[in-house]
């Protein structure tokens, strides 16, 4: 489920792009690598609706980006 939730923060833009090109090592294989934990991939795993998922996570990155940031 974690795959699955940096997924639709990435997909959906819900994270500091610059921060994360500039100090996390591997992001972009990370990326390539969550986009295969798909909704339905996910739900059939631990039978948790994607869409719950989905909805979560644009809450939890929406509240993350109204905080302050130095890249904003």
């Amino acid at each position: 489920m974690l795959f699955r939730s940096i997924a639709v923060m990435i997909e959906e833009e819900l994270f500091e792009e610059r921060f994360a090109v500039e100090w996390c090592h591997g992001f972009e294989e990370l990326a390539n690598y969550v986009q295969h934990f798909t909704p339905d991939v996910v739900e059939s795993i631990t039978g948790i609706p994607g869409e719950t998922v989905r909805s979560e996570e644009r809450r939890v990155g929406k509240e993350c980006r109204s905080r302050w940031s130095p890249y904003h």
